[in-house]
């Protein structure tokens, strides 16, 4: 599978192969300069090819090979943490994302629902052209509905009751003080 811009290598010749090679290796440098400048961190890249002798370093090699001792001579428990950490942290994004698109999809859902219970209305599709998944939809959009018409009758309710007290309370203020 080719990357959009990508091209494979492997069938070129030598010179046009090297050619490619050390460009994408000079797109690699300058991001991993700049976030080892914005981050104080240490960064070195190997990059290296079983079949050839040649081996790419940066910034250079006894700075890559400093870096590696470094990463190897960190406790082993602590590398495997940080790896666990990093597989939370994309567990969680991942996580996230699924949250995301689950809410999407309802929303969407609900959005076909409403839709359908329209062309209902109008007559432009009959009841007994709907399937099982559009009627279970359908269901749960009348309970939606029906408990947002409860909500809103118990609110008119509340607001009719403290109207009449209101007007109770007026018409027992006219007639205080008078036979």
């Amino acid at each position: 599978m080719n990357l959009k811009g990508v091209r494979n290598t492997s069938n070129l010749d030598p010179s046009a192969k090297k050619s490619i090679i050390e460009k994408r290796l000079e797109s690699l440098r300058k991001p991993a300069n700049d976030l080892s400048i914005l981050c104080g961190i240490e960064i070195g890249l190997i990059v290296f090819a079983l079949s050839e002798n040649n081996t790419y370093t940066w910034p250079c090699s006894t700075k890559a090979k400093y870096i590696v001792r470094e990463y190897l001579a960190f406790p082993e428990g602590k590398r495997l943490n940080n790896l666990v950490n990093h597989e939370k942290y994309l567990q969680l994004a991942a996580n996230a994302q699924e949250e995301y698109i689950n809410k999407i999809e309802q929303m969407v859902e609900e959005i076909e629902v409403e839709n359908l219970f329209n062309q209902l209305i109008k007559g432009a599709k009959a009841f007994d052209e709907l399937g099982v998944r559009e009627i279970n939809g359908l269901k749960k959009l009348f309970v939606v509905e029906r408990i947002k018409l409860e909500e809103r009758k118990k609110k008119l309710n509340q607001d009719v009751e403290k109207e009449i007290c209101s007007n109770e309370q007026i018409v027992g203020e006219e007639t205080d003080g008078h036979p």
